[in-house]
């Protein structure tokens, strides 16, 4: 996998070099449109906090090219230091480093196309329907454990929605602000329908790699993410790009 240059340059030339991921994942993380246009820096809410994390730590960042599943593999080895926004589990808890506050509050939602007899209004529900997900990606429990449960997986949220379209699977998972923003990307606006059932919020945080340098910085790094949240700074990042943000408060998870 090919390493991006860091873009800030304004450090001192011997400042660390934090390495986090790039992954097509709009409005998280926008490249399409930098790729195009050459010119406008890569932009997008998980790059945007991270950078002012990297500017308020004194630090440099550089860019590695990644599919999500990948990118977390790096994360394992330690060819990336820094990636967010990611939810809990007890498998990535063996390389990665959850960074205490979380950072935002997501719930899951459930879609599917018009006109098909689906009706999905508690999880027990799901077992009817064929469920489109994504290599790697974490959602809620007992979704994640569920062996009951007709799962199909897929590497990216083309192919996702290819299966959908073409009736290859039933129902799709999402947050609603992610899943509205893919579908305007993909020029498929009120082409589905979301289904009664949701999970209670759940909590996404910032990770360090396990095997990264940086992590004798985390108790300076989770410092700095308290204060963006507590001053509005990472909401105000969230709004920028249309994004809900829901702070995140202490809550049962789904069960």
């Amino acid at each position: 996998m090919a390493a991006v240059p860091q873009e800030d340059h304004s450090k001192a030339p011997n400042s660390p070099i934090l390495l986090i991921p790039l992954e097509e994942a709009p409005p998280l993380i926008e490249e399409k449109h930098q790729r195009e246009s050459g010119v406008e820096p890569r932009r997008g809410v998980t790059l945007d906090i991270t950078r002012r994390i990297a500017e308020k730590m004194g630090w440099q960042t550089q860019y590695k090219t990644c599919s999500f599943n990948d990118c977390l593999q790096m994360m394992e080895t330690g060819d990336l230091d820094f990636m967010g926004l990611l939810y809990r589990g007890k498998t990535r808890e063996r390389y990665l480093r959850y960074l205490e506050p979380p950072i935002h509050t997501e719930q899951i939602h459930f879609f599917h196309l018009p006109g098909k007899s689906i009706t999905i209004n508690r999880y027990e529900d799901l077992a009817k329907y064929r469920i489109g997900t994504i290599t790697g990606v974490k959602y809620f429990e007992p979704f994640d454990s569920d062996k009951h449960l007709r799962k199909f997986v897929v590497d990216s949220e083309i192919q996702r929605f290819k299966m959908l379209l073409s009736g290859r699977v039933d129902v799709v998972l999402s947050e609603p602000w992610y899943f509205s923003t893919i579908v305007e990307y993909l020029g498929l606006e009120d082409s589905f329908v979301r289904a009664n059932f949701s999970t209670h919020g759940e909590d996404v945080y910032f990770t360090l790699s396990q095997r990264s340098s940086f992590l004798k910085y985390e108790q300076a790094i989770t410092k700095v993410l308290k204060e963006m949240i507590d001053t509005g700074e990472v909401k105000g990042m969230f709004d920028e790009y249309g994004v809900l943000y829901v702070r995140p408060i202490e809550r049962p998870l789904y069960r």
